[in-house]
């Protein structure tokens, strides 16, 4: 009985919601900035301060909860693919750099400007994965961020928004891994930088 009116409350929850049309979830483009510095467990120094500009596609949405709809969760799922990137100064060959796959989720505020206008602030985590492999070596490299995130999204109607925003983020933990001639090595990289990046994006309203 009680697991009934739990269920029943969770439905209600999620029907106003869904009523409000205060969720989304959408499609964006973005250019990301990185700038960042790694240092191998078990080495002294950091390598040298390289810079990076990549082109990210995302599927990103949020889903709001209670008859405000004012907290929520959002989240994100995205691909970006280096553009630029420079290590002391130097331009770098990007041809053959992996794409960078991104994950993140975090609790989020709207903010109802007016009828057709609401700001959406976010804060949590994200996990950024690469992996490539040559001469039957795999590298894989799992970053994990904090982030925060800020959205200014314009109701062009009911179903529909159009937004911009960005989002920014501070390394606080890596992990590189080695793989090949049935072992495995694993370092902890500690990482020192930030990244941002500002995208436009297309929502559908819920």
């Amino acid at each position: 009985m009680k697991r009934g009116t739990v269920v029943i409350v969770i439905l209600l929850m999620l029907g106003g919601s869904l009523l409000a049309q205060d969720s989304y979830i959408g499609g964006s483009v973005g250019l990301e900035y990185e700038k960042s510095s790694v240092k191998l467990e078990g080495l002294s120094d950091y390598t040298p301060e390289a810079t990076g500009i990549g082109v990210n596609l995302s599927v990103t949405g949020a889903n709001y909860f209670g008859n405000s709809s004012l907290w929520g969760v959002g989240y994100s799922f995205g691909l970006t693919k280096a553009i630029l990137v420079k290590s002391a100064g130097v331009s770098q060959d990007v041809s053959d750099l992996p794409l960078i796959i991104g994950f993140s989720v975090k609790g989020q505020r709207r903010f109802a400007v007016s009828n057709k206008f609401n700001f959406h602030l976010g804060a949590g985590a994200s996990l950024n994965f690469t992996s490539k492999s040559e001469s039957g070596v795999t590298a894989t490299n799992s970053i994990y961020n904090v982030i925060i995130d800020g959205l200014a999204a314009y109701k062009i109607s009911n179903a529909m928004s159009v937004g911009v925003g960005i989002s920014a983020g501070i390394p606080v933990y890596s992990n590189y891994v080695l793989k090949g001639g049935g072992g495995s090595i694993n370092f902890d990289v500690d990482v020192k930088g930030f990244y941002a990046m500002p995208y436009i994006g297309v929502l559908y309203n819920y």
